[in-house]
């Protein structure tokens, strides 16, 4: 490796020539042999790669659908990435169940739920003494961007809560809860 100084021709050069390969770091120019990168091809990183590869492929199909791109075009704006990034984002990332706020002796069942954009759908299962299902169903996002579902009857002590997200790319988030 050599560090390029005062040379008209070399300083600020960056890119390969011939075997050599020229870059910048810290105002330097520094220029090396090129190496052909390692490249292990173990399981897990071509499980990484497989999954790129269909965050790609969910990227360039959902926005070619105008509802759906509509809404990465939004988070877009708002975070100041492209739209296309965003799509790959919403796909590598899973939804986050930032609280839930279910009180005994209550009907109402709240949830925030985070993601890249908004989630499609939050299911709610309850469960009673013994696990046995008492009640299910949709929750609806209300104007603060809150998952609400009202339960039949009141929660009691010892429910235990079964949160469902579902994302527009398809990842699937489930968080319990207990009162």
């Amino acid at each position: 490796m050599a560090i390029v100084t005062n040379n008209v021709v070399m300083q600020g050069a960056r890119g390969k020539i011939g075997n050599s390969v020229s870059r910048q770091q810290d105002g330097n120019t520094i220029v090396s042999i090129y190496k052909v990168p390692y490249n292990p091809r173990t399981e897990k990183q071509q499980e990484g790669r497989g999954r790129f590869r269909k965050a790609v492929q969910y990227a360039k199909s959902a926005l070619a659908e105008p509802k759906i791109k509509s809404l990465y075009e939004a988070a877009a704006r708002q975070s100041k990435r492209k739209v296309y990034h965003t799509a790959l984002s919403d796909y590598l990332t899973q939804p986050i169940v930032e609280w839930i706020d279910a009180l005994p002796d209550s009907m109402e069942i709240r949830i925030l739920v985070t993601n890249v954009i908004t989630v499609m759908s939050v299911h709610i299962r309850i469960l009673g003494h013994g696990e046995a299902l008492s009640e299910e169903g949709e929750a609806h996002l209300d104007a603060a961007g809150t998952w609400r579902y009202t339960s039949h009857e009141n929660l009691q002590t010892g429910n235990r809560l079964e949160i469902i997200v579902t994302d527009y790319p398809g990842n699937i988030v489930v968080c319990e809860w207990s009162c």
